[in-house]
């Protein structure tokens, strides 16, 4: 019995922080990010006992900013496409690093 709060805590600390070393590097297929949002969402409107529970809001609305009031949680087809283009900066802008070295040799 958590209450939403530590649900939400639990939710962003654990299940969305693990797949996200994978997708900063690989293309995560659209099935497996709905899958993934899937649990999440089953996580988050099952902290209760009841399984009759509502949800009082469309999960859609959940990945908008804490600044329009909702839970701030991005979806995994936008956030895998945000760490891959992190990865093509950082390899067009750091020319002297060790790992830009290894790759370029490679």
């Amino acid at each position: 019995m958590l209450s939403r709060g530590a649900v939400l805590t639990l939710l962003k600390s654990t299940l969305w922080s693990l797949p996200i070393y994978f997708m900063s590097f690989f293309t995560v297929p659209a099935s497996l990010a709905r899958h993934l949002e899937k649990i999440m969402r089953d996580f988050v409107w099952s902290c209760n006992d009841s399984s009759n529970d509502l949800h009082w809001i469309n999960w859609r609305e959940v990945f908008c900013p804490k600044q329009e009031g909702r839970l701030s949680i991005r979806p995994f087809c936008e956030m895998n496409d945000a760490l891959k283009t992190k990865w093509i900066w950082r390899c067009a802008k750091e020319d002297d690093v060790l790992w830009r070295k290894v790759i370029a040799s490679k």
